[in-house]
């Protein structure tokens, strides 16, 4: 992977018990942005669809869908009002230095939610169509991206070349180093700070690190050092 485009999760135009699919996939939305289309069972007569989605990092996105479950109950034979159906979930890592208004997923979710404008139903993200129109839609919607924020620091630390300690110095090399052959690259990180007991500044450095892709754009300049890196290396 040499991008932060949209992985698709989980696409159906018949759809899955959500309910169902987050016992069995809600590992891979760890430290995940994504956009998702749901409907409730007592919106399926209607044909009622509801889009959202989570900009936040760490568990955030299963939170966020386990929200549905809670509100909507699991389908069952006894009420059969209950339920909530999974239609689509479109994913890209979690990068802190994109903020949530740049967010791949926020301009997605905005084209849609303009371009179905005259079909709202109860509130601007509940979409009253087919789910053909809404998929079809969906199918013409390219080039969306993550916007990174321009890095920022005083001309202080620009002269020490100092940041947090987790901010991204520079992509050294890389090598196939996962049994699946996913490839790791060894991380330099920026120079930083640590505090003694008398909370004291004293310098500090990480040691170089191997980290996957993903991995490396969760960290501050993770994206813009690596793909810098893949660029000149390609």
């Amino acid at each position: 992977m040499t991008n932060n485009r949209f992985k698709i999760f989980y696409s159906s135009k018949k759809g899955t018990e959500l309910n169902s699919w987050l016992l069995e996939n809600k590992d891979k939305l760890k430290n995940q942005r994504i956009f998702y289309v749901v409907r409730a069972i007592l919106d399926q007569e209607k044909e009622v669809y509801k889009i959202g989605i989570s900009e936040k990092g760490d568990n955030s996105a299963t939170s966020r869908l386990y929200d549905y479950v809670h509100f909507y109950g699991v389908t069952n034979k006894e009420n059969k009002c209950q339920g909530v159906k999974l239609h689509l979930i479109l994913a890209n890592t979690y990068n802190p230095d994109v903020d949530e208004k740049h967010a791949a997923v926020r301009q997605l979710e905005t084209k849609v939610k303009a371009e179905f404008a005259d079909r709202r139903e109860r509130g601007n993200e509940r979409i009253h169509c087919t789910i053909d129109e809404l998929f079809d839609y969906l199918a013409t919607i390219t080039n969306i991206e993550d916007v990174e924020r321009k890095v920022r620091q005083t001309p202080r630390l620009l002269e020490k070349g100092q940041a947090s300690n987790d901010a991204v110095d520079s992509i050294i090399r890389h090598e196939q180093k996962t049994r699946k052959g996913e490839v790791k690259y060894e991380v330099k990180f920026m120079k930083g700070f640590k505090y003694d007991k008398n909370d004291k500044q004293i310098p500090f450095q990480r040691e170089n690190k191997f980290l996957t892709y993903d991995e490396i754009i969760q960290l501050r300049h993770g994206k813009q050092k690596l793909d810098e890196y893949i660029k000149k290396h390609k």
